[in-house]
């Protein structure tokens, strides 16, 4: 469910900081975290909190200063994992404190925003947790990430192992993390990729974007 304006085109960062939601009937209720933006936030919480509750969000930041920056929002969407709350239109924008530690993560967010992007369908296969690998499809595919159809029940935050055919020997294999799920697909960021493994999925989408229409 969700009211009010949806902002998750704006440019997010993954985070787990802790956190205390403070209800309207003084109740408090802890979280974590899940992604966050100068203009709101994803918290993964067990209570329901219904859209449009305003409230009040204390986020301790880490480090060898451990911070805690408050912030007034309102809910707008809630789902099965959590609930995003919206600042914007209620406090302002992120505190200047929390905005520079996630302001790098936002510019690398960014790069990979304008990365030329495959929109092609690629047979790759998945591996969850170890298990057995499954096939899939890319609907969209970049050297930083791509969305891919699946019949695997993921969710955000999980890890994930893609294989990549990109005409040599052995299938790229890239460990990546589940950004987001929705009706599109399942979104994938590649993490620690090596400088290697980054040439060669550069390489295979380059190869992708010159082929004929």
């Amino acid at each position: 469910m969700s009211i009010g304006r949806d902002r998750r085109g704006s440019q997010r960062a993954r985070a787990t900081w802790p956190v205390q939601i403070e209800l309207p009937s003084g109740e408090f209720v802890k979280g974590r975290v899940a992604d966050i933006s100068a203009s709101g936030l994803r918290v993964t919480v067990s209570a329901d909190i219904d859209p449009g509750t305003e409230v009040r969000v204390m986020m301790t930041l880490p480090g060898q200063r451990v911070e805690v920056v408050s912030v007034n929002g309102l809910v707008v969407r809630s789902e099965e994992d959590g609930v995003a709350i919206d600042i914007m239109s209620v406090g302002g924008p992120l505190p200047d404190r929390a905005a520079r530690r996630v302001r790098p993560q936002l510019d690398r967010w960014e790069a990979r925003r304008r990365s030329p992007r495959v929109q092609l369908p690629v047979m790759v296969t998945l591996r969850h947790g170890g298990g057995a690998l499954v096939p899939a499809e890319t609907v969209d595919l970049s050297a930083f990430g791509a969305r891919v159809a699946t019949g695997l029940a993921l969710r955000a935050g999980e890890r994930i192992d893609i294989l990549l055919p990109d005409g040599e020997t052995e299938a790229l294999a890239l460990h990546a993390v589940v950004w987001e799920v929705d009706e599109r697909g399942v979104a994938l960021v590649f993490a620690n990729a090596s400088p290697a493994q980054f040439e060669r999925i550069t390489r295979l989408v380059t190869a992708l974007l010159e082929e004929p229409a």
